[in-house]
């Protein structure tokens, strides 16, 4: 008969290796194809690597970057495709690549860092920070005598509650207006993001690159990371600019934009995925609130008409907003993300706190869709993560 120590070992042997088998199934340790070690990062794609196996599966796109981070570290970056059309060679470390909506968690971590160093408070009135100054309002005549306006801080900014539409050029009128009054809803917005940009900028009297050089860029080594593109960079490009709306090609060249117009490499992006994990360069109280998640999402999608509507999610199972992040509790646990798609690209950034690993999906072309559902479930397999609802949807 086993004694009171087999059997107690017996049941810890039993949990070890259920465990196991919980995780194999929902496929956090898949190994086939996937990468392990520390492997250097190659200037190119080898024939049998994921990043070219998934850029045959979506023939929409022509450039594609991945880095993949396990334990906290970059582990490789892979790349495939050619910039633009072609001729300027194959897609590789040094490719520049635009972020899209991805630049809202980096602008949103330069505020919580600057809230660390004591600028302003998440919680203050932005508008008091720095008053009506008339160079600051002159881009919100629609609101500038709204006192709602006073309303706004980083915190309600960050985590979409502005009350301001996306864009207002997205209005049938094309102006600025509080659609509700701040911090009483949620509605993605890029104008409010825009109008935190405008209030750093006026505060510092730098622009928006300026201020990330100092504060993020530099100390995260972000080399290739800038908000405004100069026009003898077009050669390292994933995309062409011709192949682009001219509204966004405009703005590359006009405009710093907080909410939109990052342009980067891979390797910058995915190390500052690396800080975001660690909470470098931040108090261990800001990286908690970065984190928290506190406003639940509960319609259909994410953007479109169906932003509108209730989407009888699981109660637990909801999405919520952090500031900067999407939160998810996923298959593999908590998971963070965030979304950055427009005509011409997607882009994705997702980790998975407790295991400290994470993914960077950076791709261009024609019809890119679905890539970065690809990527995610080809690294860590079946997570979840609700990228229909995102507008993310496989070809």
């Amino acid at each position: 008969m086993m004694n009171k120590g087999h059997k107690l070992l017996a049941l810890m042997l039993t949990l070890f290796f259920t465990i196991i088998f919980l995780f194999l199934g929902k496929g956090f340790f898949k190994t086939e194809n996937t990468f392990a070690g520390s492997i250097p990062a190659n200037e190119g794609s080898t024939s049998d690597d994921m990043a070219s196996k998934i850029l045959a599966r979506h023939p929409g796109t022509r450039a594609l970057a991945l880095t993949v981070i396990r334990e906290g570290r970059i582990i490789d970056s892979q790349f495939a495709g050619v910039m633009g059309d072609g001729s300027r060679g194959g897609v590789c470390s040094q490719t520049l690549f635009r972020a899209c909506s991805l630049s809202k968690p980096v602008f949103a971590y330069l505020v919580l860092k600057m809230v660390d160093q004591g600028v302003f408070g998440l919680d203050q009135s932005l508008l008091a920070t720095v008053g009506k100054k008339a160079d600051l309002l002159r881009d919100y005549p629609d609101v500038a005598a709204d006192p709602r306006l006073e309303l706004l801080t980083a915190r309600t900014v960050l985590s979409h509650r502005s009350g301001f539409p996306n864009w207002r050029w997205q209005e049938s009128d094309r102006r600025l207006r509080f659609k509700f009054d701040p911090a009483s809803s949620f509605s993605y917005s890029g104008e409010g993001y825009r109008f935190l940009q405008a209030i750093l900028e006026s505060l510092s009297g730098r622009n928006l690159d300026e201020l990330s050089a100092e504060v993020l860029f530099t100390p995260l080594r972000m080399r290739d990371s800038f908000f405004l593109l100069d026009r003898s960079m077009q050669n390292k490009l994933s995309f062409d600019i011709e192949t682009i709306p001219a509204f966004f090609s405009e703005q590359l060249f006009r405009e710093r934009n907080a909410a939109g117009s990052l342009i980067c490499t891979i390797g910058d992006y995915a190390r500052f995925l690396e800080a975001v994990i660690a909470g470098d360069g931040l108090s261990e109280k800001m990286h908690s609130e970065m984190l928290n998640p506190f406003v639940k999402m509960t319609a259909k999608a994410l953007f479109g008409p169906q932003a509108n509507e209730p989407g009888g999610w699981v109660d637990g199972a909801e999405p919520y907003w952090c500031l900067g992040w999407i939160y998810f509790r996923s298959f593999l646990g908590e998971s963070y993300f965030h979304v950055g798609a427009e005509e011409g690209f997607e882009n994705f950034a997702v980790f998975f706190p407790k295991p400290q690993a994470g993914l960077v999906v950076l791709a261009s072309g024609p019809s890119p869709s679905g890539v970065a559902r690809d990527a995610v479930e080809s690294f860590f397999g079946d997570t979840g993560i609700p990228f229909a609802w995102m507008g993310y949807q496989m070809p």
